[in-house]
């Protein structure tokens, strides 16, 4: 899922760079969100999943398993996460339907950009930080872990 993220990532450049047109505005407002939406989420699933797993060691009796532990569970969650990420954008393109204008900042200088309101860009970023932020705290409380789990220990 993360690779995903990060080929995604990758693309983020070309259409930022590219003449705007109606396809490349679209793709702009999607993409460079999305890409961290996907990254993050499966960070904030794999990190939830060892606090989880550290806290029920903790325990001295454990009664039951604990829910949604599975790798299957685990691909679904990060899928949820993802999904209200899209559907935050999409929402938000309905609204605003970017598109290509003619922007006039003197009187010799015309530049053809994407519309995009401050709403459009901070509300996908914003989650984004929700993400981080999440992913930060689950990170912190797993940085005394085991060998085996150590890899949580670079993440914050």
């Amino acid at each position: 899922i993360i690779l995903a993220g990060i080929f995604l990532g990758y693309i983020c450049p070309f259409t930022l760079i590219a003449r705007p047109t109606v396809a490349s505005c679209y793709l702009q407002r999607l993409l460079v969100g999305l890409s961290a939406a996907i990254c993050y989420s499966a960070l904030v699933t794999k990190t939830n999943r060892i606090a989880r797993i550290l806290a029920g060691s903790k325990k001295k009796i454990c009664t039951r398993k604990p829910r949604f532990m599975s790798a299957w569970a685990q691909v679904v969650i990060a899928f949820i996460l993802i999904s209200l990420q899209l559907s935050l954008e999409v929402t938000l393109i309905v609204l605003e339907p970017p598109e290509p204008i003619k922007s006039h900042p003197s009187i010799r200088e015309v530049f053809l950009i994407c519309n995009t309101s401050n709403m459009g860009v901070v509300a996908p970023l914003g989650y984004n930080g929700l993400l981080i932020m999440s992913c930060t705290y689950y990170a912190f409380k797993t940085r005394n872990v085991p060998a085996n789990f150590n890899e949580a220990k670079y993440i914050a």
